[in-house]
């Protein structure tokens, strides 16, 4: 009785320990990224000016693939090529911001969205045809800060009709604050399995930075 005690003990603090390092951890250790890349990108920025931050897209995108090649790898856990896909999805997002940005191109067009659209398709036919774990968290990292850039600039063109959806009313932001909460209630209270919760965690990194670009939209 007592060592089946312990074990049930034992399981509860390893399960309480999961939830917040695949969970709630997980998405900070996201946010934290973003804003450590955001801040050394415009350091570089301002001190070296555009061959400096072409210098630095290059780096980025290194470590993307570095990061990509070894999500997709078949001889480590799923919980390790879910952060270096998650990661690398990231890089790779910052990468692909830089090169519009040293392009000088806008980012949120027309042509944007369709590309965004065209990427979406393709990673789902290949989600559907048997993308391996670590390649799933890449391209949804990926997409969904794609993603967070459009929603986020969808507030000045919807703001034209709706007044109350302008960004000085902060809606987005507190809308994607309550989203915040609801997926750390669900990754402590409903969550059973480790990749569960780091999906969850996915999504509470989404939410974070639509919280974050509504509030601080520098960081973003």
């Amino acid at each position: 009785m007592e060592n089946s005690q312990n074990e049930g003990n034992y399981n509860w603090q390893y399960d309480l320990r999961s939830k917040l390092l695949d969970g709630v951890f997980a998405s900070g250790l996201l946010i934290l990224l973003l804003l450590v890349l955001r801040l050394i990108i415009t350091s570089i920025g301002n001190r070296f000016g555009r061959l400096g931050l072409l210098n630095m897209d290059v780096g980025l995108i290194a470590i993307a693939i570095f990061c990509l090649d070894r999500s997709l790898s078949s001889q480590r856990s799923d919980a390790a090529v879910s952060w270096f896909g998650a990661i690398g999805g990231l890089v790779a997002w910052m990468a692909a911001e830089l090169s519009f940005q040293v392009g000088q191109t806008p980012l949120v067009t027309i042509n944007g969205l369709i590309l965004l659209i065209l990427t979406a398709l393709i990673v789902f036919t290949l989600w559907k045809n048997g993308l391996s774990v670590g390649g799933q968290y890449f391209f949804a990292v990926f997409l969904l800060t794609w993603l967070a850039k459009y929603v986020l600039a969808s507030q000045t063109y919807i703001a034209y009709w709706l007044q109350v959806f302008s960004p000085e009313f902060h809606l987005l932001g507190y809308a994607a604050l309550v989203c915040v909460a609801a997926c750390a209630v669900w990754i402590i209270f409903k969550t059973q399995h480790r990749q569960e919760r780091i999906w969850t965690a996915l999504w509470m990194w989404f939410f974070s930075v639509l919280v974050l670009g509504s509030f601080l939209p520098f960081y973003v």
